[in-house]
């Protein structure tokens, strides 16, 4: 209990940026309303986007709790999302969220002009760890270190509850990174073209564990695991509401699993990629899956979980998504094949899917479209793609608009599309209200 109230008591004296329209307690205990970044604009994208004001609150403790959120404007219906997750109810204009145990949540009013969206981090306390000799530590408060460079001898980054650490981790080639706490890595003070990096960035890494930290409005791409073997990325929380802010990209890696993360961004949450600049050769990116969590996407062009575009790779194969909650998109899934190597087996199962108002639900292309035409290599895109399977997913929204599917060639098309036990508002998902436009290259999709 003791790091919890030290936690709370130094947060109070960190004024790294706090959101007064909300006041939050649980058992009569204020806690601080952090300032956040999502983005509210679904249906435009540019550069320069800036983004909405949102609030953050980090809370650690155990078993059930009631939060109080008490709006300082008149608020109307609000929501939780995702609905799963807990109950909410009102005490006059006071908003109650009751949550089981540790989970990450979002109340947001529905009408998004009354009060901003407040994302409430609820983590199970732990008592402070024994940490090997050379780790870096962090404690409660502002640190701006800037470069935090691992190495065999410094592998290890702690993030104590109440860390607001201003800087960024890299490693290449270092064998046992750990990175874990429930503090934050903070990329609300940088801009994209002036000072910004990713916040975690590994490369030839192996057996890395990261648990438990926030990545915090960061204007890029936030987690990049780039070459590396044997990931567990856990209970990782990342918030960011500026354009391409993915949540992470695995990038010709292998035996990589995200499990039990929240992601609201925008841009894609889980990205797997083969990218030439990285100078890794065509090394494959195999067996990356994303298990359980919570996973937001307010860029209406991207989609929470995409294959590329850049395909620079042996072949992307064995990417799996299961057991999460999706609380907003409005595409589904990308994968989009704009170099040689080929896209096998991209699995999709017991999911539940929000699309209050979809746009394109998916996108499957070989060769250039719309989202890779300035895509800068002058190759043709020579992959393909070859067995994507949707298994019992349930998803909450309105008939489906139209969605593209297209290769260039028999050899350089798309083959093993299929739904098994897909329903859409509550009815199977038939070929006709999948509403899929397929050209010639493209083997019929089964539905079952």
């Amino acid at each position: 209990m003791l790091n919890v109230l030290l936690s709370l008591a130094v947060s109070s004296q960190a004024p790294v940026g706090t959101l007064t329209d909300w006041n939050v307690s649980v058992a009569n205990r204020a806690l601080l309303v952090h300032t956040a970044r999502v983005n509210l604009d679904h249906e435009n994208w540019g550069w320069d986007m800036k983004g909405s004001p949102a609030g953050a609150v980090w809370y650690e403790g155990t078993g059930a709790k009631t939060f109080r959120l008490r709006p300082m404007a008149k608020v109307g219906a609000v929501r939780l999302l995702p609905h799963s997750a807990g109950t909410i109810r009102r005490e006059g204009n006071d908003v109650l969220v009751e949550l089981t145990g540790p989970r990450d949540v979002i109340v947001e009013p529905i009408q998004t002009n009354e009060a901003p969206p407040l994302h409430l981090f609820y983590a199970a306390e732990v008592l402070e760890p024994k940490l090997p000799e050379g780790a870096f530590r962090f404690g409660p408060g502002v640190h701006a270190p800037g470069a935090i460079k691992l190495t065999p001898e410094r592998k290890t980054v702690y993030l104590a509850p109440g860390a607001f650490v201003k800087g960024w981790i890299e490693a290449d080639g270092v064998d046992g990174v750990r990175i874990f706490g429930t503090g934050v890595l903070d990329g609300r003070h940088t801009e994209r073209d002036r000072d910004s990096h990713n916040l975690i960035r590994l490369v030839a890494c192996r057996n890395v564990q990261i648990e438990g930290v926030t990545l915090l409005d960061n204007p890029t791409w936030n987690v990049v695991l780039a070459a590396c073997e044997n990931v567990m990325a856990r209970r990782v929380r990342i918030l960011a509401g500026r354009p391409t802010s993915d949540g992470f990209d695995v990038i010709q890696s292998r035996r990589v699993t995200i499990e039990d993360c929240f992601v609201r961004n925008f841009d894609d949450a889980v990205s797997v990629k083969g990218i030439e600049e990285f100078k890794l050769g065509l090394q494959p990116a195999q067996d990356v899956t994303v298990r359980g969590g919570t996973y937001h996407c307010d860029n209406g062009w991207g989609s929470p979980f995409a294959v590329g575009y850049e395909t620079y790779a042996e072949a992307i194969e064995r990417f799996t998504v299961e057991k999460a909650e999706i609380t907003y998109c409005r595409m589904l899934l990308r994968v989009l094949v704009a170099d040689p190597g080929p896209v096998r087996d991209v699995v999709m199962r017991d999911l539940t899917v929000r699309m209050p108002d979809p746009r394109e639900p998916l996108r499957f292309t070989v060769g250039r479209d719309n989202y890779t035409q300035w895509y800068k290599n002058d190759r043709e895109a020579s992959g393909h793609i070859r067995g994507v399977l949707f298994q019992r997913l349930k998803i909450e929204g309105p008939e489906w608009p139209e969605s593209q599917l297209s290769g260039t060639s028999a050899e350089r098309g798309i083959r093993g599309v299929r739904f098994e036990s897909v329903t859409l508002g509550g009815r199977p998902l038939t070929a006709a209200r999948a509403n899929l436009k397929l050209n010639a290259h493209v083997q019929p999709v089964e539905f079952r």
